[in-house]
Order: structure tokens, then sequence, then C-alpha cells
């Protein structure tokens, strides 16, 4: 079984954010690597949290559910900091934050 790296990307309602993790799927598997993602939404209708969760490895992925542990945490909006609970882990925090 080879290695999967898993990464989580926040952002509110709006941030193009379905976009961005698409193209990065598209992306990934135009180089041969084998991609799981999927998007989480909360119930509110105006700005809310949105989450896409990507698992990324050389072979097959038989892990299925949400991402718990990232390697790598992105951020669209830097005011979404507190809400995240899994980025106790991460190694990697890529934050769009103003200067």
């Amino acid at each position: 079984m080879s290695r999967v790296r898993e990464i989580i990307f926040y952002g509110k309602s709006g941030d193009n954010l379905q976009n961005v993790t698409d193209k990065l799927v598209q992306s990934l598997i135009k180089r041969g690597l084998y991609v799981t993602a999927y998007s989480d939404y909360d119930p509110e209708r105006r700005e809310s949290v949105a989450k896409v969760h990507v698992r990324i490895a050389d072979g097959p992925i038989d892990v299925r559910g949400p991402v718990i542990a990232p390697e790598i945490a992105v951020f669209m909006d830097f005011r979404l900091l507190g809400r995240a609970v899994e980025v106790s882990s991460v190694r990697k925090l890529i934050v769009n934050a103003p200067n």
C-alpha cells in the first residue's frame, strides 16, 4: 500500500474553493497520481464555511471519510483559523492573509 498524503482546504462560500481544489485534483490525476476529494459544507446559507478533504497517493486509496490529521492545511481566509480543529497535527500551514 502506498503512502497517502492528506490535505484539507478551508474557505468561505464565494472563495472559489471548489474551483481551486478541482484544478489541483485534475492536475494531480494527469500526473498519474491517485486522488480522492470531497467537499463538506456548514449548514448556514450565508458566509458558510466549506472544507475540502483531499488524499493523494501513488496507488489506490482505500481510506474513506474526513481528513482528521492532515499534513497540509490551506486557509483561503485567515479568519477561519480559529474554527479548524484538524490543524493541531499539521506540518505545513498555508494562509491567505493580508500584509
